[in-house]
C-alpha cells in the first residue's frame, strides 16, 4: 500500500472516530436550576431545597459547583460545593458525580458534610428542555429510604444566563440572580410530577391590542409569605418568588401566532394563610386590568391573554 493512501486511510478513521465520539458524548457544559430533596429527617421532616449547579465539560471530565438554599430565598445559598466526575467510555453522561470541597457553608454543626455524591444520575433531553436527576448518597448517615440513597434531586439547564455560569465557577461569592423579564431566549423549563398531579384552573380571560405587556403581581391580602414560580406558554420566568406588597414586576411579549397565551401560577407554598392568592395588575398599551389568582397544592391559577390588534 502506498504511503499517501495509508495516511489517507488513518486520518479518514480519526475523523469517523471524532465524529463518533462527539455525536456519542453530551456536553453538560451550562447552568442548572432545579431542586434537592432530603428523606432524611431534620427536625423530624423532610426538606427539599432551591438547587442552582455550574457545570464544565472538558471530554470526559466534568467539574463543576452546586448551591442549596431555602425555597424562599433561592438568591441567598445555605451551602455551596465543588463536584467532579468521569464520563465512562460507553457513556454520554457521568453516572457519578463526588463532592470534592464545601466552598462556602452556613449550615449548622456538620449538616454540610452529609452530602457525599450525586449516583444514578439520568439525562433527558427533548425539543424544549434538558434535564438532569437522579439521587444523592450521605455521608455518616443511616438512610432511612430501603434502597440506600438519602434523598433526590432534578436541574433543568438554563441557557441564557451562559456568562452567569462562567463567573461562577470562578468566583465563589457570586449569588444567583432570578430574571424578572423574559430573555430573547426564554428558559426551559422541566415539569416536575408534581406540577402534572395539579389541575389547572383559568381565572381570567383578557383580549388586548399591544403585544407587549407589563405585570405587577401582589399579595393578595394579609402578606403571609406566600411564594410561586411563574411560567409563560411553558417557560420558567420566576422561580421561588415570594409575593408581598412590593410588586413583582414582568414584562412579557405575546406570541401573535398563538390564539391564547398562558400565564401560569405555580404555588410553592401556601403562606399562614392557605390558599396562595395574588393581585396582578396588566398594563397593555392605555388599558389597565386587574385579575386574581387562587393557587394550591392542587390547582395552578392560568391567566389567558389574547392578541387581536384589530
Amino acid at each position: 500500500m502506498k504511503k499517501g493512501k495509508f495516511s489517507g486511510r488513518i486520518l479518514l478513521i480519526a475523523f469517523c472516530l471524532l465524529v463518533f465520539t462527539a455525536s456519542y458524548s453530551q456536553d453538560l457544559s451550562g447552568y442548572w436550576q432545579g431542586e434537592f430533596r432530603t428523606d432524611q429527617r431534620f427536625n423530624g421532616r423532610h426538606v427539599t431545597f432551591f438547587m442552582n449547579m455550574v457545570l464544565g465539560q472538558n471530554g470526559r471530565k466534568i467539574l463543576g459547583r452546586f448551591a442549596n438554599s431555602a425555597l424562599d430565598f433561592p438568591n441567598n445559598p445555605d451551602v455551596v460545593y465543588e463536584i467532579s466526575g468521569i464520563i465512562g467510555k460507553k457513556d454520554k453522561i457521568p453516572s457519578h458525580l463526588i463532592r470534592n470541597e464545601i466552598l462556602y457553608n452556613r449550615l449548622p454543626g456538620e449538616t454540610a458534610e452529609y452530602f457525599l455524591s450525586f449516583d444514578q444520575i439520568q439525562y433527558i433531553k427533548n425539543d424544549t428542555m434538558e434535564v438532569l436527576r437522579g439521587y444523592w448518597s450521605a455521608n455518616g448517615l443511616m438512610s432511612l429510604r430501603s434502597d440506600g440513597y438519602a434523598g433526590g434531586f432534578w436541574v433543568r439547564k438554563l441557557h441564557n444566563t451562559d456568562s452567569l455560569a462562567r463567573h461562577f465557577l470562578i468566583d465563589t461569592n457570586v449569588t444567583y440572580y432570578t430574571p424578572v423579564t423574559i430573555a430573547k431566549d426564554p428558559v426551559s423549563v422541566v415539569i416536575p410530577d408534581l406540577m402534572l398531579k395539579r389541575k389547572n384552573i383559568q381565572q381570567g380571560d383578557v383580549v388586548v391590542k399591544t403585544k407587549t405587556i407589563s405585570l405587577q403581581l401582589y399579595d393578595n391580602g394579609i402578606v403571609d409569605d406566600d411564594s410561586v414560580s411563574i411560567f409563560f406558554n411553558g417557560k420558567l420566568l420566576l422561580s421561588h418568588q415570594r409575593i408581598s406588597e412590593t410588586p413583582i414586576f414582568l414584562t412579557i411579549e405575546l406570541d401573535e401566532k398563538k390564539p391564547k397565551n398562558e400565564l401560569l401560577l405555580f404555588a410553592e407554598n401556601l403562606g399562614r394563610i392557605p390558599p396562595n392568592t395574588a393581585l396582578i395588575i396588566v398594563t397593555a398599551g392605555d388599558k389597565r386590568f386587574e385579575l386574581f389568582s387562587k393557587a394550591d397544592m392542587n390547582e395552578n391559577a392560568v391567566l389567558v391573554f389574547r392578541y387581536q390588534p384589530n
